[in-house]
């Protein structure tokens, strides 16, 4: 992966010249989680002035990156970047955990998230989530491979959530929530094989831990605070 990164900033400063600023990966890949095949190779990359036209001219290393190793770059400018951390607080948060400066500045080191737009973002995702739990249950409840897809694809985004929901509340929030998520990821990498009625515990399993989790984060509304 190393070698198709490397391949893909020298024809960024190939083509952008004075206009790149950064290249920073991201994700699971700068957390060592990448799975080859599997995951994308998120990257960040940061310019002075960001066009259409600009994106234009580096089109075929986008796509031959894309192409080779999943390499999936988004594009900023450096005043977008800076203003967008109170919009994005929980991906924010975590680029700045979890990074890899490939080259020029290191623009993350100053952003700060504020604790009350993280918590605002983490109750928007946790009851949309819940929301859509329960609208896709009678489509989805019959059918083995539905439910079996469904979980699959639900797992990881939903212990990514725990996770930020532990650091919110302190680590009020029991290990054994994320069970049913784990589940769901070993689902995932085929490690197990669920009949019906077993996804369809999981299922319930997995509504109820969303339930707990909100229920934990307690997002102010007792105090008044919101």
């Amino acid at each position: 992966m190393q070698q198709y990164l490397d391949e893909f900033v020298e024809s960024l400063k190939k083509s952008l010249g004075e206009n790149l600023i950064s290249v920073v990966l991201y994700g699971s890949a700068a957390k060592g989680e990448h799975i080859p095949k599997r995951s994308d190779v998120n990257v960040m990359v940061l310019l002075k002035e960001v066009s259409l036209s600009c994106i234009d001219s580096i089109e075929a290393s986008v796509h031959r990156a894309r192409k080779k190793a999943s390499i999936l770059p988004v594009f900023w400018g450096v005043k977008e970047l800076q203003d967008s951390a109170d919009v994005f607080p929980i991906e924010f948060q975590d680029i700045t955990e979890n990074n890899r400066v490939l080259y020029g500045a290191d623009l993350l080191k100053g952003i700060a998230i504020d604790p009350r737009n993280l918590a605002h973002q983490l109750e928007f995702e946790l009851r949309s989530k819940l929301l859509s739990l329960r609208s896709e249950w009678p489509k989805v409840k019959g059918s083995r491979s539905l439910l079996a897809g469904f979980l699959a694809r639900a797992g990881t985004s939903f212990l990514y959530l725990f996770s930020h929901v532990q650091n919110l509340s302190g680590d009020k929030a029991d290990n054994s929530i994320a069970e049913p998520f784990r589940t769901c990821i070993r689902l995932k990498k085929k490690e197990i094989n669920l009949g019906l009625k077993e996804l369809q515990n999981l299922y319930g399993e997995v509504h109820r831990s969303v339930c707990r989790m909100i229920e934990i984060a307690d997002f102010g509304h007792s105090k008044g605070e919101k």
